[in-house]
């Protein structure tokens, strides 16, 4: 860059962290059981698990949504948003700044109230402007 030009603001997120401990049981792109393709990753967390921030970012929605348990959606850098879906519990609001790693909420303490299979599963995905985008380019 020219001395004294502005620099920008990177437009995409430069990695994201494993939101829960435990295994990854459908990535990006593989085929669901309802024959559709996943547009982000799906976890298998233990009962009760805390939910951490994958990326820093900016809180535009917390709160429940038919289907999907309690979501929480973040705005990262640029054009991009992290959504997470199946808690039990988001304890982060609408406009709140998170950093990367922060506590945002927490799985069901039973593994009846999980999504699809009955088991408690965390979904994450990536979407850049409203296209859902592999998150394992981000994942470290």
């Amino acid at each position: 860059l020219p001395a004294g030009a502005p620099q920008q603001a990177s437009t995409r997120p430069s990695r994201l962290r494993a939101p829960v401990a435990g295994p990854v049981i459908a990535r990006y792109g593989e085929q669901k059981s309802d024959g559709l393709r996943s547009e982000g990753w799906t976890w298998r967390p233990s009962s009760g698990a805390a939910v951490a921030a994958p990326s820093a970012g900016v809180v535009e929605f917390a709160g429940p949504l038919y289907g999907w348990g309690e979501v929480l959606i973040l705005r990262l850098n640029g054009n991009y948003h992290l959504v997470l879906a199946g808690m039990e519990t988001v304890t982060v609001k609408p406009g709140q700044s998170v950093a990367d790693g922060q506590s945002v909420g927490a799985m069901a303490n039973n593994a009846g109230a999980g999504i699809g299979s009955g088991l408690a599963e965390l979904y994450l995905e990536v979407r850049n402007g409203n296209r859902p985008v592999d998150p394992a380019q981000f994942m470290n």
